[in-house]
């Protein structure tokens, strides 16, 4: 059974998520809304930026069989 994850706000991604809770905050959202929805963008991103990285070891993979395909 998985365990869920324990979230941990810090660097950059601290720093979206307050400045996006306070611009709610200063739109005149709620504070339990302004928060749920800076944890959702910075969710969002968050997922973003592993496709990214996953992506960029596949291709990353692929050229080394290239190169070891072609130049050995």
């Amino acid at each position: 059974m998985r365990r869920p994850r324990e979230r941990r706000y810090d660097g950059p991604v601290a720093a979206r998520l307050s400045k996006t809770y306070e611009a709610f905050r200063a739109a005149g959202a709620p504070d339990d809304k302004a928060r749920e929805a800076a944890e959702e963008i910075a969710g969002f991103e968050n997922r973003r930026t592993r496709l990214e990285v996953m992506l960029a070891l596949v291709l990353a993979g692929v050229a080394s069989l290239v190169v070891e395909t072609f130049f050995s």
